[in-house]
């Protein structure tokens, strides 16, 4: 159930996919159970988080990056076989989605924080080509990353127990590559405007230290 020592994931009851089209289940353990003895709190999508807990995140993927640093042979090899067709498919589903959203008030309020963030992400091309872009920046990072790592698809754990932890959903955009996508999704899609431009700078550094 975790990809190192403090990073959870829930545990996969069944995962089936059809020869026969895109259909497809996934049904995870219950993260919610009120007798769970390691309690969770479940992160919003576009929920602005203290920067006590992003420290928290950010100190876990620092440990989830060094575990696989420069290390390709142990990261499971699916990810290359599916990695061009998944990226546009990716990007094709979140451009429709964020459309539909904007037009009926779904999960992205239009004037937010977050539709400015999305229409400055597509102005760049994309969440592909700025993954691009980062990888000719930095060629030499390189280690497994989660690559979707918003709100919603993060967790903490122990939050009644003294410890708390932190735990990662959706590994479907996993690959081979930049740590520096999972700790700028962090900063921007977890952060307030006002605690990103304030300390942004503090909280790359609290990473780097961590790694």
């Amino acid at each position: 159930n975790g990809i190192c020592d403090i990073v959870r994931t829930p545990k996969c009851l069944i995962a089936e996919t059809s020869k026969h089209g895109s259909r497809y289940v996934v049904v995870l353990k219950d993260l919610a159970q009120k007798e769970s003895a390691n309690p969770i709190r479940l992160v919003q999508p576009g929920q602005q988080l203290s920067i006590s807990d992003v420290q928290l995140i950010l100190g876990a993927l620092a440990e989830v990056h060094a575990n696989y640093w420069q290390d390709e042979d142990s990261v499971p090899p699916i990810y290359a076989k599916r990695i061009n067709r998944a990226s546009k498919f990716v990007g094709l589903v979140i451009g429709k989605a964020i459309k539909e959203n904007r037009t009926v008030g779904g999960l992205i309020e239009p004037g937010s924080d977050i539709d400015r963030i999305t229409a400055a992400t597509q102005k760049l091309g994309g969440i592909c080509a700025m993954d691009a872009l980062l990888d000719e920046l930095h060629p030499d990072l390189r280690t497994l990353v989660h690559g979707d790592c918003h709100g919603g698809n993060i967790y903490m754990t122990g939050c009644e127990v003294g410890r708390t932890g932190v735990g990662l959903l959706d590994w479907q955009t996993y690959s081979f590559g930049n740590p520096l996508q999972d700790v700028a999704s962090v900063l921007v899609m977890c952060l307030s405007v006002e605690d990103f431009v304030e300390h942004r700078d503090e909280l790359t550094e609290y990473y780097l230290d961590a790694l």
